[in-house]
């Protein structure tokens, strides 16, 4: 096993145990929480799709982390794909 890329594709350190692939998930934050999203990105594959519409990307393999993450912005942010 190759550590220096086995958690290149997840956010945090829960590979997920069934076939999970590899997915861009859309996401669109408010204004107010957009920049600090932008300043401290949620993984490193992060690409800002529309300043103006607060959106961005991430490619990572859906895990229970990312879930966490996602839910800590709570109003904050919509998840425009994968529905």
């Amino acid at each position: 096993m190759d550590f220096s890329t086995y958690f290149n594709n997840i956010l945090g350190v829960t590979q997920p145990k069934d076939n999970v692939r590899e997915e861009v998930v859309v996401l669109r934050f408010d204004e107010r929480r957009f920049p600090y999203v932008v300043n401290k990105p949620i993984h490193p594959s992060q690409l800002i799709i529309d300043n103006v519409t607060c959106t961005l990307s991430i490619k990572v393999r859906p895990n229970k982390e990312l879930e966490s993450r996602i839910l800590s912005y709570g109003p904050q942010v919509e998840v425009l794909s994968p529905t």
